[in-house]
């Protein structure tokens, strides 16, 4: 099935999904909006006014990241998150409730700087969130384009890399395909690694990483030094920097962001209640 098809199956999906005139796709407004890794973007308003957020495989990926965004969609219940409408992910498409709001961009950050409290305490919130099932959920890709402030709220968005705490299975040894991309500067080095002891501080590290790019102006780690020891190195003397960058911190900030941005995942924070208390 080509994109065009596939298309138009996702949107007989939705109408008899939503019951909207007898199936009719007639009267919808499709319009791309971007292209992920793995999947295709489109912002569709339907008929009765409702705006919904189709995801559409990508021509040259898998379904696996769809899978893996509506099942723990379908787990996860949090206002943090986008509500999943249709779920047609082993046939190449999702459909989502469409997310309105002020995006974490760099033109956003004085008004993100504003709301900075409100920011640190809704990202502990997700965090404790993700936690909350019997089988704890790593996001494992926060970072400011998957996020959202939508009406006071912060929203997490994209669930294609997630997967429960504890299931990680072992990798191919010495492969490290991130290091010294300088991308994914929000993941955390055992991330960035591929080291199979991933747990919730990956998270923890990310969302920190986030608060400290909204006070900043940058993100804490660059992630521009390629080979396992030679990055861990790197990674080691920029942790260093940080006790630089937040001496003119309050000091309880200063030890809390400190505290869960630690290169060494078995010292990192927990969670980040440190860090919302350090604001009050």
């Amino acid at each position: 099935m080509n994109k065009n098809e596939l298309l138009q199956s996702a949107m007989k999906a939705l109408a008899l999904k939503l019951e909207l005139d007898s199936c009719s796709t007639d009267g919808f407004r499709v319009q791309r909006w971007g292209i992920g890794g793995q999947s295709v973007v489109y912002e569709v308003d339907l008929p009765d006014g409702r705006r919904v957020c189709l995801k559409l495989v990508r021509d040259d990926g898998t379904t696996i990241h769809l899978e893996r965004e509506s099942y723990f969609l379908r787990i996860l219940h949090s206002k943090h998150f986008p509500r999943l409408i249709l779920d047609a992910a082993r046939d190449g498409f999702i459909v989502e409730e469409w997310v309105e709001g002020v995006p974490f961009s760099f033109k956003s950050r004085p008004f993100l700087l504003r709301n900075l409290k409100v920011i640190a305490r809704d990202l502990a919130q997700v965090l404790q969130d993700l936690t909350a099932t019997s089988l704890a959920v790593l996001h494992r890709d926060i970072k400011p384009n998957n996020l959202y402030f939508r009406e006071g709220e912060v929203v997490v968005l994209d669930f294609g890399s997630a997967e429960h705490e504890g299931a990680r299975a072992p990798v191919q040894p010495n492969v490290f395909l991130k290091l010294g991309r300088g991308t994914h500067v929000f993941q955390p080095f055992e991330q960035l690694a591929s080291q199979p002891t991933q747990d919730r501080r990956v998270d923890v590290f990310a969302a920190a990483s986030v608060i400290f790019a909204i006070i900043e102006g940058r993100p804490p780690y660059d992630n521009a030094q390629s080979g396992y020891a030679e990055a861990l190195a790197y990674y080691e003397s920029k942790e260093r920097e940080l006790v630089r960058v937040l001496k003119s911190r309050p000091p309880r900030l200063r030890t809390a962001l400190f505290n869960a941005l630690l290169v060494d995942s078995k010292g990192r924070s927990t969670d980040l209640w440190d860090v919302v208390n350090a604001f009050e």
